[in-house]
């Protein structure tokens, strides 16, 4: 037997005045969250003490492989 693996995480930008709603709905299912950072302008800022450029963000997500296998 086969069992397969489930990605089960994902992260969502939600609407400054939607996160209410979004929150109630995810704990009504019974659904794990985390609220990660918030974005403020073009940077990610994590409990405002970590603060983070977007495209850097995305930079690293796209080369992390090519680069770690290049070094």
């Amino acid at each position: 037997m086969n069992i397969g693996e489930d990605q089960g995480r994902y992260i969502i930008e939600i609407e400054k005045t939607n996160i209410k709603k979004v929150n109630d709905l995810l704990k009504k299912n019974s659904v794990h969250f985390d609220n990660l950072g918030v974005i403020e302008d073009k940077n990610l800022s994590f409990n405002g003490e970590i603060n983070l450029p977007i495209e850097e963000l995305s930079k690293t997500h796209k080369y992390w492989l090519k680069n770690y296998l290049e070094n």
